[in-house]
């Protein structure tokens, strides 16, 4: 077969040939040959969307997870200055701070015993918070309208960034911190002080679930003494000194502005001071309180037992106990009494965390 050939005469009588394999282009309207363009398809459309979606279900875990190594640093290193702090205190006294001013049922002033000042106020003007502390007058009790505006100062340390709703400011009187009318106003934060293995009271002993039996080794802080460090026996590395716990943050049924249930309330001695070393950090076991439970995640508690608040005017129930809990992802941080932070697994074994939490119970040494 012959090749055909395509003649095309233009205007200068010249003659054009054009290869049959040649594709001849549409003109557009202003006369240039162009290709035409292609706009998607619908499921061209909807591939590209879920690819999208499936990369960001992919990346944001991690730029949550990135935030909360943050925020966990941030928390540890808040403990690690707190830590300090009463180390610091304890280089200018040569104890660590009272974990209260009073020992229990002798209260002063005609306040109750726990209406008093704890390590919290104390290690203030060694964090660089000798604002919020020269606001007190040592020789009046903590609460009443004498302190309110000392009360209203927010000392940001105290807080760990992962609970994740700051300054809660129990009992405001009219809201304002700045125009207090309220003579038990203060905030509630993060950390709490290492009481040792059985509970709040201290008891000799406790019987803990399944007729175990749990004998007291000793803590840092106790009530209305001093610690000197040459008591912590089992060695500085290997005693906590302080943990977290997780706040209150709303309001209790009929209570008005009260968190009764004390949780977080560190700075005075009704319990929530501290934490004791019972049972592992964010145990399922509930904690053992006074009065009411508030109604917040994270915490764990139990009321029933002692829902009148009475009862520790004068004695701590032998059971009553808080453990350190924490919004961190498997755990909680804690600092040790060297100055060392640490982060503790939630699965960590009961009697490691328990010698951990004693200054005095003589075990080997024990390892993070």
């Amino acid at each position: 077969m012959s090749t055909l050939f395509i003649s095309i005469v233009t205007s200068s009588d010249r003659r054009t040939t054009l290869h049959p394999r040649s594709v001849l282009r549409p003109f557009d309207r202003s006369g240039s040959c162009a290709p035409r363009s292609r706009a998607f398809t619908l499921v061209e459309l909807l591939v590209v969307i879920a690819i999208i979606g499936v990369l960001v279900a992919l990346l944001l875990p991690a730029v949550q997870a990135a935030r909360e190594a943050a925020r966990r640093s941030s928390c540890m290193n808040n403990g690690r200055q707190i830590s300090l702090g009463a180390l610091n205190y304890e280089a200018a006294f040569r104890a660590l701070p009272k974990g209260t001013n009073n020992a229990v049922g002798k209260s002063r002033g005609g306040n109750t015993w726990y209406d008093d000042y704890t390590w919290f106020s104390f290690v203030l003007p060694y964090l660089e918070g000798g604002n919020a502390f020269h606001g007190f007058d040592l020789s009046k009790p903590y609460l009443g309208n004498h302190h309110e505006q000392a009360r209203a100062f927010y000392v940001s340390i105290f807080d760990c960034p992962s609970d994740e709703q700051s300054r809660i400011y129990n009992q405001p009187g009219d809201g304002n911190p700045a125009n207090n009318n309220n003579p038990f106003n203060r905030y509630y934060y993060n950390y709490a002080a290492n009481y040792g293995n059985t509970g709040t009271a201290q008891a000799p002993f406790v019987v803990a679930s399944a007729g175990e039996r749990v004998e007291f080794g000793g803590a840092p802080f106790t009530y209305g003494r001093s610690i000197a460090l040459k008591e912590i026996t089992d060695g500085m590395s290997n005693t906590m000194l302080f943990s977290e716990m997780i706040k209150s943050k709303g309001e209790i049924a009929g209570s008005g502005n009260d968190w009764f249930g004390s949780i977080g309330d560190i700075t005075i001695g009704r319990g929530a001071h501290d934490f004791s070393a019972l049972w592992p950090p964010n145990s399922p076991m509930p904690d053992i309180i006074e009065w009411r439970c508030p109604d917040d995640p994270g915490i764990v508690c139990d009321d029933t037992r002692h829902p009148d608040h009475a009862s520790i005017n004068v004695t701590i129930p032998s059971d009553v106990n808080r453990s350190a809990r924490s919004f961190h992802v498997g755990g909680v941080t804690a600092t040790r009494s060297d100055g060392s932070t640490g982060f503790y697994n939630s699965d960590i074994d009961r009697f490691v965390w328990r010698s951990l939490g004693t200054s005095g119970g003589g075990e080997p040494r024990v390892q993070e």
